[in-house]
């Protein structure tokens, strides 16, 4: 797995507010790839849009427990989102924000719940409709 440079984690955590994105808690954050990295990852370094601040917890549950729940909020995107550059138009649900849209130099940006829907439609078609059913 690629970490993230220092710039890029700081950066994340800033935005984040050093909550975790799930469930809010300030305790034991780390920095969650958006995309799985499994068997070796990739060999770029994740940009701003590529990583949110999740806690122990949360981060471990990315991949068993919350997963649906990880993709439908945007918490967790497929590979191929990272691959075509499509990270960014992937928003995000703040557990105590709502949602927002992550901008590539760091920054989120409030969305409406409508506005998040069209954005996760577009990007992943009727699937995401399935993952926010179960989620």
């Amino acid at each position: 797995m690629t970490t993230p440079t220092p710039v890029v984690r700081a950066v994340t955590y800033e935005r984040d507010d050093h909550r975790c994105v799930s469930c809010g808690t300030l305790a034991t954050i780390t920095y969650q790839h958006r995309a799985a990295e499994g068997m070796g990852g990739r060999k770029a370094r994740p940009r701003l849009a590529e990583g949110l601040t999740a806690c122990a917890l949360c981060n471990a549950a990315y991949e068993g427990a919350l997963q649906v729940r990880a993709l439908a909020y945007g918490w967790k995107v497929r590979r191929f989102v990272v691959e075509q550059g499509l990270a960014a138009q992937v928003p995000v649900r703040y557990a105590l924000a709502g949602w927002h849209q992550l901008t590539t130099d760091g920054m989120r940006i409030p969305i409406s719940q409508k506005a998040a829907v069209e954005l996760m439609r577009a990007v992943y078609g009727p699937v995401w409709d399935e993952w926010r059913a179960l989620a």
